[in-house]
């Protein structure tokens, strides 16, 4: 499990944590990463579920989360329609967490 692991991070350094995320899935291991930093979380992730105050407010897909209008507006920092490509490595606004495990082999893409 990680919490938080990107806070406090340079850029240049959660590129490097994330790509040793991704590494340490391809090698089988099972990652529950707690994450605000929403667009690389949901860029790892294969299932993810989005918190609001301890509540669940929206689960599933992540690439279908990342197109959810309502998270691109609340915690993707763009608004609806705007294509998740143009905003990558967002952070999700305070108090909002995105939950992905990431549980199965790295997605080609």
């Amino acid at each position: 499990m990680l919490d938080e692991p990107s806070l406090g991070l340079s850029p240049l350094f959660i590129g490097h944590l994330f790509a040793l995320i991704r590494e340490l899935n391809r090698d089988g291991i099972t990652i529950l990463l707690v994450e605000q930093n929403t667009a690389q979380a949901l860029a790892v992730a294969y299932t993810a579920a989005v918190l609001e105050l301890g509540r669940i407010v929206m689960a599933g897909d992540p690439g279908e989360l990342a197109d959810d209008p309502r998270l691109a507006e609340a915690y993707l920092g763009r608004t609806a329609g705007e294509p998740a490509a143009l905003h990558r490595g967002a952070a999700a606004g305070p108090g909002h967490s995105t939950h992905g495990q990431v549980d199965q082999p790295e997605r080609a893409g």
